[in-house]
């Protein structure tokens, strides 16, 4: 099967950003009143999303409210000196599926403006075709993307690190691969698909051939 179109999440699939997202997420908790959470905790156990968490807390959040919030405290932390960087295999990822004449894009939840300076200060800002942040709905950008770029869901690759961008890559009608290494461990992306589409790193898809020529 040849995939013309691999889109990416982000966070925890291109950009290693575990660290200044945990400790964001204990500045948010502490100013909502919330008790922090450990490291291990906040990875292993991390089976909601963001905006489903707080509002499971039984207060009035408001997603964008949410992302506002995000963005200061994420901003705080990187100043202190604890800021995201490319996954070592990600630069050789892009750089094969670029050779091979392959589209690519990026939909994620990260907010945009730290999605494309992250992006332009890695050195991949060139390897993308669309970058979409800031997203609540994957399953509906992921469509819009396959739109903009008239490329069919058949020949579409949604590559992320959760059980919830499986499921978008699911709603959206596309094959949907899965890194154990972001912020969902393997044993709960089982739970959602087969362990055949569940791989350490992007080398190691790259080498099963799930991609494609």
């Amino acid at each position: 099967m040849r995939n013309d179109l691999i889109i990416c999440d982000w966070s925890g699939t291109i950009s290693d950003d575990l660290l200044p997202v945990w400790r964001t997420n204990n500045l948010m908790l502490m100013k909502y009143g919330l008790p922090a959470i450990e490291f291990e905790q906040f990875i292993r156990n991390s089976s909601k999303s963001i905006f489903e968490y707080y509002k499971e807390q039984e207060k009035d959040f408001k997603n964008d409210a949410v992302i506002n919030d995000f963005c200061q405290f994420f901003e705080y932390v990187k100043r202190q000196g604890v800021a995201p960087k490319a996954y070592d295999d990600a630069s050789e990822f892009l750089e094969d599926l670029s050779s091979k004449n392959k589209l690519i894009a990026v939909v994620s939840s990260h907010p945009e403006k730290f999605v494309l300076r992250e992006a332009e200060y890695y050195g991949f800002d060139d390897f993308f075709t669309i970058m979409r942040g800031g997203v609540y709905d994957k399953a509906k950008v992921i469509g819009e993307v396959l739109n903009e770029l008239a490329v069919e869901n058949e020949r579409t690759v949604y590559i992320g690190d959760t059980t919830f961008d499986m499921e978008a890559a699911q709603r959206a009608e596309v094959q949907g691969f899965a890194l154990c290494r972001g912020y969902h461990p393997r044993e709960l992306l089982e739970k959602v698909m087969p362990k055949e589409k569940i791989f350490n790193n992007l080398i190691d898809v790259l080498d099963s051939g799930v991609l494609g020529t």
